[in-house]
């Protein structure tokens, strides 16, 4: 498998989180907690081509504040932007120690006309938004909760997992008069209700779900939804495969995970814990050469093609050159946790990760609660705008070696990778082992915080 390399990573990741509060019997030392919280309409229909709009897209901010560490979670309700110059200046002018960013991945964001004029005009809400939190922040008591509700469906089936994550996490703050500052709730399951519906950018069945809770607990609380491990997980049934219902179904799906979001704060046990622990790192992971007969097979190939693709011989190139220096090539992700004793761990990753990966978490987590979110902080190449995309199983990636047919059809993700260290248009699949590195990476990060040491 080559060096595993493990990086650090400067603190300057966006996070979309929220905290769940309940109780009114709170020690003094709780209150040393604060927590401030916004939202932005960024769905700036003038720059992105004047697309029709069903239901706006937001940001939503939810800003922790220890007396010493500042956590702040930003929630898109977009496909996969992160803002990392945003980023930077909320960690230069605010001192913050942890910013992420987490995409619900809603595919109804009309993601092909972003340009650096939208960008600019988004990014510019996201910091109003948390400069607003920051401000607002007032003493809080976090309550964190779970409740069983099931929106999508392994996208694999039969033919090869059918893992999904039958709950919700819920983290909310509560100031001292009993009012909420805000819910955060996630769960994993691709936004994909109403793919290709007609009636223009939606948000999907998390912005029904919001919608729902608004109307629950009243508008001055902000409820965000952030996207969990949905790499292999679609909300059901995908747009494209009905001709009408679009909309209803998502509000049907995003109704049941708001009454359900409801219930796990109902239920909600308080957090003590007044400290945050957070760690971060960035690590490689390693992806799969082909060997030099698997290259020689494929030069001919294009070689012999008709037309032409120069894109695609320069492209294999590059993979010749990295044959010939003996490189392990590798993809950047970033992995960061939020940790309050052993009573909650809110774990946030890079990448479309497949659904096993947010189950192993809460089956091996040493904590009372955890937390997980994938589609976070997602970008490996700035400069190339490459992302993780998806973060398949160690079995998925066994799976494409001894039946690449039977792997493309049945997870198909697991051989579609960028790698950001050869040319854009080359697509390597990943190595396995993969899943060990990111693995060993999080039980690493949860050896940090101070109660487990």
């Amino acid at each position: 498998m080559g060096e595993q390399v493990v990086m650090p990573v400067k603190p300057l990741h966006f996070l979309a989180i929220l905290v769940v509060s309940i109780s009114f019997g709170s020690s003094e030392s709780v209150w040393a907690m604060k927590a401030g919280a916004s939202r932005r309409d960024v769905t700036i229909p003038e720059l992105l081509g004047n697309p029709a709009v069903h239901d706006p897209l937001f940001a939503r901010v939810l800003v922790l504040d220890d007396g010493e560490t500042v956590v702040t979670i930003v929630c898109l309700d977009m496909v996969s932007p992160w803002f990392p110059e945003v980023q930077e200046k909320l960690v230069r002018d605010f001192g913050m120690a942890r910013v992420l960013v987490n995409c619900s991945h809603t595919h109804q964001d009309n993601r092909r006309s972003y340009n650096e004029r939208w960008g600019q005009a988004a990014g510019k809400l996201i910091y109003e938004a948390v400069a607003e939190a920051y401000e607002k922040r007032v003493p809080v008591s976090l309550h964190v909760g779970r409740a069983p509700v099931v929106v999508g469906k392994n996208r694999y089936g039969d033919a090869f997992s059918q893992d999904i994550v039958p709950w919700v996490n819920v983290l909310e703050a509560r100031r001292k008069d009993g009012g909420k500052v805000a819910v955060l709730f996630e769960h994993p399951a691709h936004p994909v209700l109403t793919l290709e519906a007609p009636e223009g950018l939606t948000a999907d069945f998390p912005g029904y779900a919001v919608q729902h809770l608004q109307e629950a607990l009243g508008d001055e609380v902000v409820a965000m939804f952030a996207q969990g491990c949905a790499g292999n997980t679609n909300a059901e049934p995908v747009g494209f495969s009905v001709r009408s219902g679009w909309y209803v179904n998502a509000k049907k799906e995003g109704t049941k995970l708001g009454e359900a979001v409801l219930t796990a704060m109902r239920e909600a046990t308080e957090v003590t814990a007044t400290k945050f622990t957070t760690g971060s790192q960035t690590i490689m992971l390693p992806l799969r050469v082909p060997t030099r007969e698997a290259w020689t097979e494929e030069w001919l190939r294009l070689q012999q093609a008709d037309p032409p693709d120069e894109a695609a011989k320069e492209a294999w190139r590059s993979v010749k050159e990295i044959l010939d220096r003996g490189e392990q090539p590798g993809l950047a992700m970033e992995i960061n946790t939020v940790i309050l004793s052993s009573q909650w761990c809110l774990v946030a990753m890079a990448g479309e990760v497949f659904t096993e990966y947010e189950l192993w978490i809460n089956a091996l987590g040493p904590f009372d609660h955890n937390m997980v979110f994938a589609f976070t902080n997602d970008v490996a190449n700035p400069q190339e705008k490459h992302y993780v995309s998806y973060v398949p199983t160690d079995r998925a990636l066994a799976l494409s070696i001894q039946h690449p047919e039977q792997a493309e059809r049945s997870c198909r993700d697991a051989l579609r990778v960028h790698s950001p260290t050869t040319h854009p248009d080359v697509r390597l699949p990943y190595a396995v082992g993969i899943e060990v590195v990111i693995k060993e990476t999080i039980e690493s990060l949860w050896s940090r915080a101070e109660v487990l040491r």
